[in-house]
């Protein structure tokens, strides 16, 4: 039996398109939600800014310079992170928690999800006998997974800090 152009359906192609749509795609191809480094870089900066001329951190973001914390401001509401801070005398952290699960297929339906780890920022000035010194000691922490609640505290020794179960250190140091 020959095939003619009759017998062939047209529907065959039909569950082939639709599985397209929902296959996940890079996270690379979808700039949708970026991860939230350049806000805590921003809040990080002022901060270190603040305890250079008051010797102090700023206990709320309305301390911070307005020119550097006001277009922070203005982007978190597009963002898909919340930023928060906590700020005590000798340290403040600053996290980024995911406000929601962000789908990463095509028609956005959210059978696949992006990985958007949460990210902690922390400043601290060391507990040392030469209090005359501005070095600072920070830590940046990067959750393994997806997380839409605020995470533990990194832990803070007076010298250095620790990240919480779940993250991990991409950079600690003490800097000027």
């Amino acid at each position: 039996m020959a095939f003619g152009h009759k017998s062939i359906s047209p529907w065959w192609a039909l569950p082939i398109f639709g599985a397209i749509l929902l296959l996940p795609l890079r996270p690379e191809t979808c700039a949708c939600a970026p991860p939230p480094t350049l806000e805590l870089s921003i809040l990080e900066m002022a901060q270190r800014n603040y305890f250079k001329e008051h010797g102090k951190f700023a206990l709320n973001m309305n301390e911070l310079e307005p020119s550097t914390v006001q277009p922070l401001l203005d982007r978190l509401d597009a963002s898909s992170f919340r930023i928060e801070m906590d700020a005590l005398p000798d340290r403040v952290i600053i996290y980024g928690t995911l406000k929601a699960e962000v789908p990463s297929d095509l028609l956005g339906i959210g059978i696949w999800k992006q990985n958007l780890p949460n990210m902690i920022m922390a400043l601290a000035k060391p507990k040392q006998q030469n209090s005359s010194q501005d070095k600072l000691v920070q830590i940046k922490c990067v959750g393994r997974q997806n997380s839409l609640t605020k995470p533990n505290p990194p832990t803070y020794d007076g010298k250095k800090f620790t990240c919480p179960e779940g993250y991990r250190n991409t950079s600690a140091h003490s800097t000027d």
